[in-house]
């Protein structure tokens, strides 16, 4: 797992999922177990919905901090861009004509409720300039495990971009991203334009929600 990637932080809503997954508690223990594991994903749902450094605490996603952890992230990127642009010609086209990029690395692990976290940079192409970045995710799944993938934004223009790094993002207010003809391969369009791609050790893949998932400096 690489350095920049919190190791901790999610221990209390994946704790309060056990008590609301276990088949084993009954009766008054099984009430109170109730109890505690859906405040527990509230306090998470409403941690998404409020403001970035909330959200970082939460989580426990620091600020990038110092130029060892600025080059992991920046050598992340040029491989995980590198990789998504082989295996998709929309990607690439997006590429081509897009004025800024953003790459992130992401944790996410599930049990009863999802909690996830990961860090990230995003340059415009022409001039370079870098923005290092923090993502945060949290909600509700059924399923179980932790997932490692990298998430990549590809900007039409200056003003997507520009409101990316300044603003931050809420996939909340993209959740019905439309999906290309292509899959996988053809990522998301965002309303602005946007283009989103995902990448795993196996390939490129397409997630089905990005709903509580937030992006900020």
């Amino acid at each position: 797992m690489p350095a920049y990637l919190p190791n901790k932080g999610t221990w209390i809503p994946l704790l309060a999922s056990f008590f609301i997954a276990s088949p084993a508690l009954s009766g008054p223990v099984w009430d109170k177990a109730k109890e505690i594991g859906s405040s527990a994903v509230s306090i998470v749902e409403k941690t998404v919905e409020g403001t970035a450094d909330t959200v970082g605490r939460v989580t426990g996603v620091k600020e990038v901090d110092g130029a060892a952890e600025r080059q992991a992230i920046d050598t992340m990127a040029k491989t995980t861009l590198d990789k998504l642009l082989a295996g998709s010609a929309p990607a690439r086209t997006a590429h081509d004509q897009a004025y800024g990029v953003a790459v992130f690395d992401s944790r996410v692990s599930s049990l009863g409720i999802t909690t996830g976290s990961g860090k990230g940079v995003a340059y415009a192409r022409q001039s370079g300039a870098r923005h290092y970045m923090r993502m945060a995710t949290a909600g509700l799944n059924l399923g179980a495990g932790v997932q490692y993938y990298k998430v990549i934004f590809l900007f039409p223009d200056a003003a997507s971009f520009n409101n990316f790094v300044k603003v931050g993002w809420d996939a909340g207010a993209d959740a019905n991203a439309a999906v290309g003809k292509d899959g996988a391969a053809g990522g998301l369009t965002l309303a602005n334009g946007v283009r989103l791609f995902q990448v795993n050790e196996e390939g490129i893949i397409l997630k089905a929600s990005l709903t509580g998932t937030k992006y900020w400096v």
